[in-house]
């Protein structure tokens, strides 16, 4: 008897983990990728190398800055700038969908409306 609820108990915990892992789904789109560099960001009196990404999602260019670079790490991890990306925004957090089908979290530090072609022409100078 002992076996059989613990055989079910550990079906209802497998099946509730898999339908945790599978509710929160974000809603990407594509965007462009305008660039991808990185900043060097003082925490706790030591330089830490920080990558920072550029994305155009309809008129507004996102930027946000990611986890900690280690040494030999590609900070734009397969993307390539100028290609669209999938890009989900979530409060201040962005998620970009690596070529690999990985996330990368990054949170947002800058919104700011991109220029059309028109105000490039005929802008300020």
């Amino acid at each position: 008897m002992k076996s059989k609820a613990w055989q079910v108990a550990i079906v209802f915990c497998t099946l509730m983990l898999s339908i945790a892992s599978f509710a929160h789904t974000r809603d990407f789109q594509t965007a462009k990728l305008v660039d991808v560099s990185y900043d060097n960001v003082m925490h706790s009196g030591s330089s830490q190398r920080h990558a920072v990404y550029q994305v155009r999602l309809g008129d507004v260019i996102y930027s946000a800055e990611g986890s900690k670079l280690r040494h030999e790490t590609d900070p734009a991890h397969g993307l390539v700038v100028g290609d669209d990306v999938r890009v989900a925004i979530e409060g201040d957090q962005m998620f970009l969908r690596r070529p690999d089908g990985k996330d990368i979290k990054a949170t947002i530090v800058k919104r700011q409306r991109a220029e059309g072609l028109l105000a490039r022409w005929f802008g300020k100078r």
